[in-house]
């Protein structure tokens, strides 16, 4: 089993007492932590990125016109990497939208990304903004190192690395230096989406283990919500239940009888899925009917499949400090 709660208390102190903020032209850095993960040979492990790569650009919102906004501040971007802006205040605080390119303090959106919570018009004058680098496949590399990623000669003898489309998992595998997808293309550069679920298979014979350094998210998050299963991190690199996530009969739907009937929340175990599912009385029960809306079902490195009845495009996980 993994272990990585002890670890994730790490961003707590620093969070909650002594962040530092430093200012540099239009960039800012948020409080920092770490994160470690064991990955165990020869399993699947729930790996949820809820560390922020460092903000290049903050600012506020001086104008928007069509997919174009001009910021208080100048923006600087590297060629050939993938960027979003994520609003830190106002009635928008935790949409996100990706950023195209910038010329001085004026960004071009995409508006077509098929991540962004929002589009370029539903921004706010005067709103705080801030612009980070996605983190890519790539990424993943880094966090575990090379020479611990294991390349077999075919799909099911080496690396994976599993997301979750409307049909299912979809498997992308690592040979030779280099992740890909089913039809094997290169995918080093492909974006993980904030809030995207993953599950990592060692397929080593040794355990390995995935660090990951970042900055802690100080706003709220926007976790778009569709009917059906989805595989989704929540954000922030704490541990947290349901209730903790204001996971109820406001936003959820309660089961009467039968579980099918509820919203759930599938967590993965050695032995496969477990199934917890929220009741018409407001309480998360797991399959041997216990209690477990204030159990941590959500680790701070983690992953869930979560099973909606109805969507909920605008959840809003408040920021847990």
């Amino acid at each position: 089993m993994k272990k990585s709660s002890i670890l994730a208390l790490a961003v707590a102190p620093l969070v909650l007492g002594t962040s530092v903020a430093v200012q540099a032209q239009s960039v800012s850095t948020d409080p920092v932590g770490f994160v470690k993960t064991e990955l165990p040979a020869g399993q699947l492990t729930p790996l949820g990125i809820n560390l922020l790569k460092p903000a290049v650009a903050s600012g506020k919102v001086i104008s928007i016109d069509g997919d174009s906004v001009t910021l208080s501040g100048e923006v600087s971007l590297d060629a050939g990497k993938g960027y979003y802006l994520e609003v830190a205040d106002g009635n928008l605080e935790g949409d996100r939208v990706d950023v195209a390119n910038a010329s001085g303090n004026v960004i071009t959106l995409n508006l077509s990304a098929s991540h962004n919570t929002i589009d370029a018009n539903a921004l706010e004058v005067d709103s705080r903004v801030v612009i980070r680098p996605h983190v890519t496949f790539g990424d993943i590399t880094d966090m575990i190192g090379a020479d611990n990623l294991h390349t077999g000669n075919d799909t099911p003898d080496t690396t994976q690395l599993l997301t979750y489309d409307e049909g299912g998992f979809v498997v992308n595998a690592y040979f030779d230096g280099v992740w890909y997808d089913a039809a094997f293309n290169e995918i080093d550069n492909n974006i993980i989406a904030p809030g995207t679920g993953l599950l990592f298979r060692n397929a080593g014979s040794e355990a390995a283990e995935a660090i990951s350094l970042g900055e802690v998210r100080t706003n709220n998050f926007i976790l778009p919500l569709k009917p059906g299963l989805q595989m989704v991190s929540l954000g922030y690199p704490v541990d947290r239940s349901p209730n903790d996530y204001g996971m109820n009969l406001e936003s959820f739907t309660g089961a009467e009888i039968d579980a099918s009937e509820g919203d759930q929340v599938l967590t993965l175990t050695p032995s496969g899925f477990d199934i917890n599912v929220l009741y018409s009385d407001g309480v998360w029960y797991d399959g041997q009917f216990n209690d477990v809306s204030d159990d941590a079902l959500f680790a701070a490195d983690g992953t869930v499949l979560l099973r909606k009845i109805e969507s909920d495009p605008d959840f809003v996980i408040i920021k847990p400090y």
